[in-house]
């Protein structure tokens, strides 16, 4: 099962979530709805921030680019995200965290992955 997108459990890490499935009540997780972007640390499922996507819907099959920039100096973390190839002025979600405490580290991996719940 997908529930964990991947990234369930990863201690010193830091997700952007694409989230395509609200999970409902789940206390654990706290979904704001089916089609949001997400900040996640260490392993949780249970955004630090999240945002409603309005501009379309993430599963309607479109090419979507994203943008995730960091400012080690500020920590502060943007993403920006749109169906077009021109990079938005203004980003989607911004939030302030010092990812190096989260890491423990100056250095870190960078990957994707995904995955796909269980429709009841």
């Amino acid at each position: 099962m997908g529930g964990g997108i991947g990234y369930f459990g990863l201690n010193k890490s830091v997700a952007i979530e694409f989230d395509t499935w609200d999970n409902g009540a789940d206390p654990s997780i706290q979904d704001i709805d089916s089609n949001h972007l997400g900040l996640n640390v260490n392993g949780s499922l249970k955004s630090l921030v999240s945002t409603p996507i309005t501009e379309a819907d993430l599963n309607a099959g479109d090419v979507w680019n994203a943008w995730v920039d960091y400012d080690g100096d500020d920590h502060l973390i943007e993403v920006r995200l749109t169906r077009s190839a021109s990079r938005p002025a203004a980003a989607l979600l911004s939030f302030s965290r010092d990812l190096a405490l989260d890491l423990q580290s100056t250095h870190a991996f960078v990957g994707f992955t995904s995955g796909t719940g269980v429709a009841a």
